[in-house]
């Protein structure tokens, strides 16, 4: 037997031997993989809606995935999105559209209070969390004082789900809303408050100080 025959045999030994822990290397990151698979399958059948008794169907909402440069659209100004994305920013257009109608009746601007505004957007996730939309005379208390606001309320107005402008623009067409919004019957000696709550519903409060 030739040297050279002995070195080919060699040599295609120590392929075989190198191709077998190759092989050996890559099982673990095989079975790594196909846990990890079978990991991501199981929480999207876990969060299967099923529709089969009512339609035969089977929904998969598939996870949002978002990273840190997966820019997020802003709803346009003005929509009923925007609002229910910024919330408080709702409520003091309605605060600045109210007193503009204020001011142009004769009545001076009411100004923005703290406290009634966290009591009335307390009664707004109230009703929320009801569900129902109703006016605090449904409470079978006192909300206002029982939530820290003693001072005589002037006019309360509530309403469904709404655009800033379209419910106050829906107030003004109400005579009943628009004289409760318009409120200014308290003397001059007194400083007209007012305090919006929105969640879902609106509450409009105006109070004298």
């Amino acid at each position: 037997m030739s040297i050279y025959t002995i070195s080919c045999r060699m040599s295609k030994t120590l392929n075989r031997k190198a191709a077998a822990m190759r092989s050996h290397r890559a099982i673990p990151s095989m079975i790594a993989f196909a846990l990890i698979v079978m990991s991501v399958t199981s929480a999207l059948l876990s969060t299967a809606v099923p529709h089969a008794r009512a339609t035969g169907e089977t929904v998969i909402y598939l996870p949002l995935l978002i990273g840190p440069d997966t820019a997020v659209e802003e709803p346009p100004y003005g929509s009923y999105e925007y609002w229910t994305v910024h919330p408080l920013e709702a409520r003091r257009e309605v605060i600045r559209l109210v007193n503009i109608e204020r001011v142009a009746s004769g009545c001076s601007a009411a100004y923005e209070n703290p406290i009634l505004m966290d009591v009335t957007q307390a009664w707004s996730e109230y009703m929320y969390f009801l569900p129902e939309i109703a006016h605090t005379d449904a409470y079978p208390g006192d909300w206002y004082d029982e939530h820290g606001w003693p001072h005589p309320i002037l006019g309360e107005n509530i309403a469904g789900p709404n655009t800033p402008d379209g419910v106050v623009q829906n107030w003004m067409n109400s005579q009943w809303h628009r004289v409760a919004m318009l409120s200014c019957d308290a003397g001059p000696a007194y400083r007209y408050e007012i305090g919006v709550g929105y969640t879902n519903s609106w509450i409009l409060t105006i109070s004298a100080e």
